[in-house]
């Protein structure tokens, strides 16, 4: 008894190892390829929001030269953007939740605008 297994459009056969591809109705097709083109522009969506996610990570590493430990206020005014453990810095009534307002003073061409916008 010959065993298959249907892997997305193709049977393999795992006794013999052959690979046979059925034949597809245009239906078929166009209902695979709209899962397919759903499924990759997902990964896209999710590799784009993991970029934005990992930003302080490549700017500030655990490790290295450009650690965290060296650039403490950097780290607090980033915290600062989302929910975080309140600071000596912070308001009296900050309880943690994430400052309406923030405000960066540094020089020209440092990296205000690439860091800064993080939270």
């Amino acid at each position: 008894m010959k065993r298959e297994i249907l892997h997305s459009l193709r049977h393999v056969n795992l006794e013999t190892g052959i690979i046979r591809y059925p034949r597809l109705t245009e239906e078929d097709f166009a209902e695979e390829q709209a899962l397919a083109e759903a499924e990759y522009l997902s990964l896209l969506e999710r590799e784009q929001k993991d970029k934005v996610e990992n930003l302080i990570e490549g700017y500030f590493p655990d490790k290295g030269p450009l650690r965290r430990a060296l650039y403490p206020k950097h780290i607090q005014f980033i915290a600062a953007g989302g929910k975080h453990e309140p600071t000596a810095n912070c308001p009296e009534d900050c309880e943690g939740k994430p400052h309406r307002e923030r405000c960066v003073l540094a020089g020209n061409r440092v990296g205000k605008v690439t860091w800064a916008p993080t939270r």
